[in-house]
């Protein structure tokens, strides 16, 4: 059965084969390895990108509506739609919708 490791050097070649096999074998598995922690983390990236995104969209509706705040304008049109102020000679005109039509 093993009469091919008697030969002189079989074994020296056996072992260095069986070396280079296991090598291959180890770099595959960190091969792998890195390969699914690179795509973990590019997902994580993706998912970040689009959370900043969504926040920077954000951000710029809040400085707008920052600026808009420094008109008197904004402050009248916030009067009149929350607390429901008119000025002399305006008139107010409401539209009711029945629900369900």
């Amino acid at each position: 059965m093993f009469l091919h490791l008697r030969r002189k050097g079989s074994i020296k070649t056996f072992i260095i084969s069986l070396a280079v096999l296991i090598f291959f074998v180890y770099s595959s598995g960190i091969s792998l390895r890195n390969l699914l922690r690179y795509n973990m983390f590019k997902q994580e990236l993706i998912e970040s990108e689009m959370s900043l995104k969504e926040q920077e969209e954000i951000n710029r509706r809040y400085n707008e509506e920052i600026v808009l705040m420094g008109t008197d304008d904004y402050w009248m049109l916030e009067a009149k739609k929350k607390l429901g102020y008119i000025q002399a000679g305006e008139y107010i005109y409401k539209f009711y919708s029945a629900k369900g039509i």
